[in-house]
């Protein structure tokens, strides 16, 4: 039995879902995803690694994708310190697979529209540019945005004002991805749209941020399994708490600059 790895692991959401959009600009076809418990993490990316060959250099993989074969990337991500599981997704480009590895594995099309990426409630899609060249990005799920302008209406017209207050906070803190910042411009304008038709003019409107940043392009941000593992068997290690802190999310992942398919033209 292969030995136990000691992968990477994302602890910051916004960066994960970028190294994802970044894996479809280079060329991902399929993918699985799931959960595995931190305990076993280990052991199941060596068997991926085993069976896909993940670990390539970016030399290897691209002469390996010019043979005619798959190349494959596993990405971890670790929601919350604490949490007893990880999530992991496997990304595999076109090309054959050796020995009839994956045969078994139940593969999705990131571009079916039943078949998408999502992670929380938010769902990877490619959106049509002006320039012609489509771009993959995060937007809401159709559910989660539905849900949330029908909260937003039900709130202005129950009056419940502190409630709003929450909801426009919530929509200026999500991941600032291009599709996203779509979504939020619409909540905005069904926020003073409905607060015009239903409150009028007397009464006054919770302040809404005249801006919403842009994902700027991020770097890797994360720890090693074996830290999370001690994390979680509150043994003492170099790293204090507090050193920890820094690398979950705390939503300073925005910029001025929108790089989130900035790789396309390398």
């Amino acid at each position: 039995m292969d030995r136990p790895s000691n992968p990477f692991v994302f602890t910051k959401k916004t960066v994960f879902m970028q190294r994802l959009s970044d894996a479809m600009v280079h060329g991902a076809v399929r993918y699985i995803q799931g959960t595995v418990p931190v305990l076993k993490a280990g052991a199941f990316a060596s068997k991926m690694t085993q069976r896909y060959d993940c670990d390539l250099t970016p030399a290897q993989a691209s002469r390996k994708r010019k043979a005619g074969y798959a190349t494959a990337k596993l990405y971890f991500w670790y929601p919350q310190k604490g949490d007893v599981d990880l999530h992991w997704i496997l990304f595999i480009t076109d090309g054959e697979l050796k020995d009839g590895v994956g045969a078994d594995e139940k593969w999705r099309d990131p571009s079916n529209n039943k078949e998408r990426v999502t992670i929380t409630n938010y769902v990877l899609v490619n959106i049509p540019t002006t320039f012609g060249l489509p771009r993959w990005s995060w937007r809401y799920t159709r559910a989660s945005f539905d849900g949330l302008c029908y909260d937003i209406v039900n709130t202005i017209r129950s009056k419940h004002d502190e409630r709003l207050r929450q909801l426009i906070y919530s929509l200026y803190r999500s991941p600032s991805f291009s599709g996203i910042r779509e979504q939020v411009k619409k909540a905005v304008t069904l926020i003073e749209a409905e607060w015009r038709r239903t409150r009028g003019s007397k009464e006054n409107m919770p302040d809404i941020p005249k801006f919403k940043g842009y994902v700027r392009r991020l770097p890797d941000k994360g720890v090693r399994l074996a830290a999370i593992k001690v994390q979680l068997a509150k043994r003492e290690t170099l790293a204090t708490d507090d050193d920890m802190r820094r690398f979950y999310d705390n939503h300073d992942d925005y910029d001025e600059d929108d790089d989130e398919n900035a790789n396309e033209a390398k």
